[in-house]
């Protein structure tokens, strides 16, 4: 099997949301720095309070200030590691004419600046998202192939292989 699609920004765009979105490291510091401030807010209170000079406004304004960081800063925290991830992307030697060939004993992808050759067993992982599919010799190391680039049979075939080989579940 051959597939042959152009990648862009947006395509390298869904491989860092996903990554995002599922790595352990990134989910704890996200946590951690949405819970700052409201920790940090709250042991001002607690001394306010016990040194009796709270009042009841600037405690409302500081559980209003607390809710709307932890409403608000998790979303401006992903988008601006998305942006950050973007700027890197636009000049990549990733983007444009990709070629993959499948057969049963390896994967050949070329793209623009290179050529590498994956055996079956250095397939690590899988990942099928709505919009495209990852096949990971490493958690940074994806192939990317977007769906909306790949005819439906050609898709339908390449989900088929990566069951055969046991890397994709029977979803």
């Amino acid at each position: 099997m051959q597939l042959k699609f152009n990648l862009d920004v947006d395509d390298w765009m869904e491989f860092h949301k996903y990554h995002l979105l599922t790595n352990k490291q990134f989910k704890k510091t996200k946590l951690m720095m949405t819970l700052v401030v409201p920790i940090v807010f709250g042991v001002f209170m607690y001394y306010k309070f016990q040194s009796g000079e709270l009042i009841m406004e600037n405690a409302l304004m500081v559980v209003l200030m607390s809710a709307l960081w932890v409403l608000f800063y998790p979303k401006r925290l992903i988008a601006k590691a998305l942006g950050r991830a973007k700027s890197s992307v636009e000049n990549s030697e990733d983007l444009g004419e990709n070629e993959i060939e499948i057969n049963s004993e390896k994967i050949s992808h070329k793209h623009p600046e290179a050529a590498t050759t994956y055996d079956w067993s250095s397939i690590k992982n899988v990942v099928e998202t709505e919009t495209s599919m990852f096949l990971f010799s490493s958690p940074a190391n994806p192939i990317i192939i977007p769906k909306k680039k790949v005819d439906t049979m050609e898709w339908t075939e390449l989900r088929n292989v990566l069951k055969e080989k046991k890397l994709l579940e029977n979803v």
